[in-house]
């Protein structure tokens, strides 16, 4: 009887008051109050699951002059349980995608590929690479987000003058060839899933996390690290993952590429592991760049950043600032040549160490400009010319870069698209 009187309560039938619906009912484009403000919106998600719109509470509707309209709302929706699960099951418009987490993955739609590194990126496992200094013989360890800038003075300044790397012991947390084998990787993740504090969560995690629990979405992503396991050995690491919740599913096997690994194909190895990165990246973008874009596939932020264009969406993120410049180096020259055209390209630096005095070409410097600790956005896509541009509102912040050394936090840029634009496109 009370949940019969609610629902009754709220249906705002009285004489004179405008009815207040959620999105895809009769009140049209005009949007409802919990989707213009958020208000809600993670109780909502809790309960019915993923949400595009609050359409999915079954069709209640609110009284617009009702200021506990939050309240009432919760009200009713619990009320109208049974009825939201039916609506979840109506299919959705096509809508512009805001964060790599709502980006819609099916056959019918533009690809969305992601390309992730994974130490300091993904995941944290605590692994080091040691230095050895060459009077005394001391080691120090360093982290592999902290080795980007330690690498530019190795051997050459500062503290870092007398050390160096030595390949066959200061990449012993890398690799199979220690004692531990292959089941290292995996002995990392679960020592340090161990920490309560959840530090081992790296700014992709959350990115990591929606792909794998998509499948088409999963089919698309890859894994490209400077480790040098074997494909297996990084697999049996993510099923731990996997088994514990943490994750819905793991990469194929074929989606991982351990540049470092004796058995890379000869086609992928590079002068270091970052040109090693950029080979594979550019694999990735030629098989991509095979599939045709579908009539179907959802509107998105072009790569002018000025429009909207049906594209495939591909995204690479790293925490070490070196591989991640060059990797914009490699790709950006192939872009501004014509490659890849319905292809956007959007490049992610996680890290929180931007080195600015790592090597470039002259061709890279002049398309990326100048980098200093100051710079506005390491987020970013590049446009066909092959210069970099921030992105913008419309297409979200993926990731927020761990703040240090004073660089600032990315995704400041105001967005150039306008509201009016995005709503034309999604009533198309």
């Amino acid at each position: 009887m009370l949940k019969q009187a609610a629902a009754r309560k709220f249906t705002g039938n009285q004489a004179g008051v405008k009815p207040f619906y959620p999105h895809n009912c009769a009140a049209g484009t005009d949007g409802c109050f919990i989707c213009r403000t958020g208000v809600l919106k993670a109780v909502i998600k809790k309960a019915v699951g993923s949400i595009n719109s609050c359409r999915n509470t079954g069709g209640i509707r609110m009284e617009v002059g009702d200021s506990r309209r939050p309240l009432l709302f919760l009200a009713a929706f619990l009320a109208s349980l049974s009825a939201s699960h039916a609506a979840v099951t109506a299919e959705s418009p096509p809508f512009i995608p805001q964060t790599r987490a709502d980006m819609p993955a099916s056959r019918e739609t533009g690809i969305q590929a992601y390309n992730f590194d994974f130490d300091d990126n993904i995941f944290s496992t605590g692994a080091r690479i040691y230095l050895t200094n060459t009077k005394t013989g001391h080691k120090k360890g360093v982290s592999t987000a902290y080795w980007a800038v330690v690498r530019q003075k190795l051997g050459k300044e500062d503290e870092w003058k007398d050390y160096v790397l030595d390949t066959k012991t200061g990449l012993a947390e890398f690799d199979d060839s220690g004692p531990a084998g292959a089941g290292l990787f995996k002995t990392q993740i679960e020592n340090a899933l161990k920490d309560r504090t959840e530090k081992w969560k790296a700014p992709g995690w959350n990115a990591f996390c929606a792909a794998m629990r998509d499948p088409e979405k999963r089919r698309h992503t890859t894994i490209i690290t400077a480790r040098s396991h074997s494909p297996e050995a990084i697999l049996k690491g993510l099923q731990v993952l996997k088994e514990k919740g943490l994750i819905g599913e793991v990469p194929k096997k074929e989606n991982i590429y351990t540049v470092s690994w004796p058995g890379l194909p000869r086609q992928f190895k590079g002068a270091d592991t970052a040109e090693s990165k950029a080979k594979v990246m550019a694999y990735l973008l030629n098989e991509l760049d095979k599939m045709p874009v579908p009539e179907k596939s959802p509107l998105a932020a072009n790569r002018e950043g000025d429009g909207l264009e049906r594209m495939h969406l591909w995204d690479f993120s790293d925490d070490d600032f070196g591989d991640y410049m060059t990797a914009f180096c490699a790709l950006s020259s192939e872009v501004a040549d014509g490659r890849w055209p319905h292809i956007k390209i959007m490049i992610f630096h996680t890290g929180k160490y931007p080195a600015v005095n790592i090597p470039r070409s002259a061709e890279c410097a002049k398309l990326y400009g100048p980098i200093t600790d100051k710079s506005a956005n390491f987020n970013l896509v590049i446009t066909p010319k092959g210069k970099p541009r921030a992105l913008n509102k419309s297409e979200g912040v993926f990731f927020k870069r761990k703040t240090g050394g004073g660089a600032a936090k990315a995704g400041t840029r105001p967005s150039r698209i306008k509201t009016k634009e995005f709503k034309r496109a999604l009533n198309k």
